[in-house]
């Protein structure tokens, strides 16, 4: 738990928005004033805050690259991965800011933090030991500081490695401290509620958590992490699951909203009503973080309602803004312009599943959908609450390739839940252009498909003699691999030492890219004298792409600006990874949930000046 705030004071109340440009590229824009260290701070904590570890990880990531020193921005950065479960990457980092010689409580029990997560993905039988080791850091960092903090994590993590006396003492000692007889802010107050806990008195933790929630620092981020502990305590304690509910219940955050609607052009009483159904929905489930569109009419009546409850609004574009007004929210008249540019100026963030421009494909608008929806299942998972689909639906099949019916029936193929809104009678007549974005498919089709490139670092180093070794041992099992897939590989190429394919979903391309990875590692390339260090690197997309009949070959082939895009993501992928983008990771998340992992990187600039993205690490789970 993040626990005490810094003691530098701001300099001013500044502001601040993320925009996200493509598929992840961040800008952080001062509204006002110069950019102190202690802004800098702030906006990392406000982040963390909220839940919203990305930009937490981005922000102190960008701080710290841009000079700024301290270690309080160590401590969150290191703490920004922790909470996305990155523990061995963030102990790392933990080192290498050298934040074990720091002297502030909160950096000397972040180590205690991290050796806890570590033992969360051991072995079963060593976790005892790891989680006693971990204990004993806590329990180290309250004899130095004399704090409360560390005081109960050493007492829940010796109850979690089974020395149930020491934990009972501990716990007990906790309930003494003057701190927490007086407690008047959350971490305080939910520390007696886990003192509670461990020495398993369920009533009164209960209570104490009713108690905290209301308390000064109750914020997402905090409650997250509590409720992530307390799970673990629940589970050794063996808590019955109506139980375990009910006393977790008040930690638990609403559900994270994804939203949908048709285009209306309302301005009479049937908006009006709509608005009204929309701000009780959202009271009665308790929204508060919400991903979609920002079309004319529901989008935009979702995004002002969000808004109007001190909500935090994500917005997801599929294509070029000024492409996407004229599309979306133009042909329902003006007033519905300035309603959107109100709300992109509010929102926390503003991305777009693609930079390109819109060419009437319906397949655009359905990718920047399932982007949304897997953004909202990630930012849920970060949270440790549940994502929701809230849509206006007049109730009609679906007509085309995208579109609200479609968007429900996607949700719900995965298990998800959806609140319907009926949409009332009210104006939907639109002044739709004659012709939309370009129009030019010149007889291509346009589909969705998930791309793989991969490369042999270190090629170019080798010499005639090694290229038949390389072309054999690497590019032949490569080869093995791609047909072990069968038809999921729906075209494949290969140039020099460069592998090109392409899956119509994720799931297959996630799969294809880890079994290549897993294979090729197995290729001793010192011993087949084709380079010390050498080996393949991975860089996976998804997106809109023209499908058509190659020319040259004569077999069927993609091309488009999302192939370009993945072309650069590969030749700055470390030796052996996959790494993949965040529209992949997200819809990854909604397609195969549970199969594999995405672990966050960060805003990386890509190959040949093509600007930045935010990146993941591809593992299987």
């Amino acid at each position: 738990m993040l626990r005490g705030k810094a003691t530098l004071a701001p300099d001013d109340k500044t502001h601040y928005r993320h925009i996200h440009h493509g598929h992840g590229r961040i800008i952080t824009r001062r509204w006002r004033g110069e950019t102190s260290l202690s802004d800098r701070v702030e906006a990392v904590e406000a982040a963390l805050a909220r839940g919203d570890l990305l930009a937490a990880f981005d922000l102190a990531s960008a701080a710290l690259a841009a000079g700024a020193r301290a270690p309080r921005l160590f401590y969150l950065q290191t703490l920004a991965l922790a909470r996305m479960g990155e523990a061995r990457r963030a102990l790392a980092v933990y080192e290498a800011h050298g934040l074990g010689d720091a002297d502030d409580i909160d950096s000397l029990s972040l180590r205690g933090r991290l050796l806890k997560d570590l033992a969360l993905t051991a072995d079963p039988a060593h976790r005892p030991a790891l989680y006693r080791e971990a204990g004993e850091v806590y329990a180290e960092v309250h004899q130095r500081t004399g704090g409360y903090f560390p005081a109960i994590n050493a007492a829940s993590l010796a109850l979690l490695a089974g020395d149930h006396e020491i934990a009972r003492a501990r716990a007990e000692a906790v309930l003494a401290m003057a701190e927490i007889v007086d407690a008047a802010d959350y971490f305080s107050v939910v520390s007696r509620a886990e003192a509670y806990a461990v020495l398993r008195q369920w009533a009164a933790a209960g209570a104490a958590i009713d108690d905290a929630v209301v308390q000064p620092g109750a914020d997402a981020g905090a409650r997250s992490s509590t409720l992530r502990q307390f799970r673990l305590l629940t589970a050794q304690a063996g808590l019955d699951a109506d139980d375990e509910a009910a006393l977790l219940a008040p930690l638990r955050p609403p559900p994270t909203m994804v939203y949908a609607g048709h285009i209306i052009r309302g301005g009479d009483a049937g908006e009006q009503e709509l608005a009204r159904d929309i701000a009780a929905t959202l009271d009665e489930l308790g929204i508060m973080v919400g991903y979609g569109g920002l079309a004319a009419g529901a989008d935009i009546m979702f995004a002002e309602a969000l808004l109007a409850r001190g909500g935090e609004l994500n917005i997801v574009l599929p294509f070029a803004r000024d492409d996407y007004v004229e599309a979306s929210v133009a042909p329902a008249g003006p007033d519905w312009i300035a309603r959107f540019e109100a709300c992109i100026a509010r929102a926390a963030s503003c991305s777009f599943a693609s930079e390109a421009g819109f060419v009437a494909d319906d397949n655009q608008f359905n990718y920047g959908s399932r982007l949304a929806m897997g953004l909202a299942r990630l930012r849920a998972g970060h949270l440790g609450g549940d994502a929701v689909h809230v849509v206006v639906w007049d109730g009609k099949a679906p007509g085309g390739r995208a579109g609200t019916a479609i968007d429900i029936a996607a949700w719900q193929a995965l298990g998800g839940a959806t609140r319907t809104i009926a949409l009332p009678v009210t104006d939907r007549w639109l002044d739709r252009p004659m012709q939309l974005g370009s129009n030019a498919h010149a007889g291509h089709g346009r589909e969705l498909r998930a791309i793989i490139f991969s490369d042999f670092a270190g090629f170019s180093k080798l010499d005639e003699a090694q290229l038949p070794i390389f072309w054999r041992a690497v590019m032949g099992t490569a080869g093995g691999v791609l047909a072990r897939h069968g038809d999921r590989i729906l075209s494949a190429n290969s140039w020099g030492d460069a592998l090109f394919a392409v899956t119509a979903d994720v799931a297959s391309a996630a799969d294809v890219a880890l079994d290549l990875q897993a294979t090729l590692a197995r290729i001793d390339a010192p011993e087949l004298g084709i380079g010390s260090g050498a080996g393949m690197r991975f860089g996976v997309h998804y997106g809109p792409v023209y499908v058509a009949r190659d020319p040259i070959t004569g077999r069927d082939n993609i091309f488009g600006t999302e192939v370009t895009r993945t072309a650069r993501i590969e030749p700055i992928t470390p030796t052996g990874e996959v790494y993949v983008t965040r529209p992949f990771a997200a819809i990854l998340a909604m397609d195969a949930p549970g199969a594999f992992e995405t672990a966050y990187v960060g805003t990386v600039a890509l190959a040949k000046g093509y600007g930045t993205l935010q990146m993941y690490r591809l593992t299987r789970a």
